[in-house]
């Protein structure tokens, strides 16, 4: 294994923590033992020596010795945690297919993402172009690939990063939005997840101080108003993730007429 294959489980170690996974030793070398199944369809010996548990436990201690990663063992969750979430990992990648598809990644998520997302995300394509060889993309070369069935919903770019930031950093949200009538809402949610469906974006998550869960249409809501703060739920993440419960979530929701189609009112008052 060269330095590189180091740094990149490295980097793979600090994104389960960062997603409030609670990795150990023994729990990262089995994951990445299974994703080496799913991609190769087989293992040999070197294969299981370069994720073994003990190889894993190495990875630990330099990102905490050498890195200086605010790691600490979390014994409820047998795990660990980064007691500082916002530490970011600067070790440089070599690794030419790993920042090939992170640009490629990067520049599809550009396709679905309304202003002013849209515009950070064409920053940081020009940024990775600029300081990568021309051999891996160019410009012409990305701009060939696209996501056809991008944002069609009319999304005001103001109320998007609010909802966008809310979700960023766990804040429940007061909000007015319009049914699928003419009439003007209002309610409390906590943004779980956003999600991209059908060419508009949703709120999807708990009503505040209950589990009702329930989905909004970005392109319906008027106004936001940050209230308080809430834990996100793995559980519910996972479930929302899992295929067809979105579907049979929308259809519920569409059928109590609680999905908004997008339509301009004035924006309510918000106590």
């Amino acid at each position: 294994m060269g330095k590189n294959d180091t740094i990149i489980r490295q980097l793979k170690f600090i994104a389960e923590t960062k997603k409030g996974n609670y990795p150990n030793a023994e729990s990262f070398s089995r994951r990445l033992q299974r994703y080496r199944d799913n991609v190769r369809g087989h293992q040999d010996d070197d294969d299981l020596k370069g994720c073994s548990p003990r190889t894993i436990a190495r990875d630990i201690k330099d990102l905490i010795t050498k890195h200086h990663a605010p790691l600490e063992y979390n014994a409820e969750n047998r795990g660990y945690e980064l007691t500082d979430p916002c530490w970011e990992f600067s070790a440089p990648v070599f690794e030419k297919d790993f920042v090939k598809f992170a640009m490629l990644g990067t520049h599809l998520a550009k396709d679905i993402l309304p202003a002013p997302l849209d515009q950070n995300v064409g920053d940081a394509i020009d940024q990775m172009l600029a300081t990568n060889t021309g051999n891996f993309f160019n410009r012409a070369m990305l701009d060939s690939i696209f996501c056809a069935s991008g944002v069609t919903a009319e999304i005001d770019p103001e109320i998007f990063n609010r909802i966008f930031v809310a979700w960023r950093y766990n804040n429940t949200i007061r909000i007015g939005y319009t049914g699928n009538g003419e009439n003007v809402s209002a309610c409390e949610i906590e943004p779980h997840t956003l999600v991209f469906y059908r060419g508009d974006w949703y709120v999807c998550g708990y009503l505040s101080r209950s589990r009702d869960l329930r989905l909004v249409a970005v392109s319906s809501i008027l106004s936001t108003q940050n209230v308080d703060t809430f834990a996100k739920d793995r559980d519910l993440v996972e479930k929302i993730r899992k295929k067809g419960f979105f579907d049979d979530l929308f259809r519920r929701e569409t059928d109590a007429g609680r999905i908004g189609n997008g339509k301009k009112n004035d924006p309510p008052v918000l106590s």
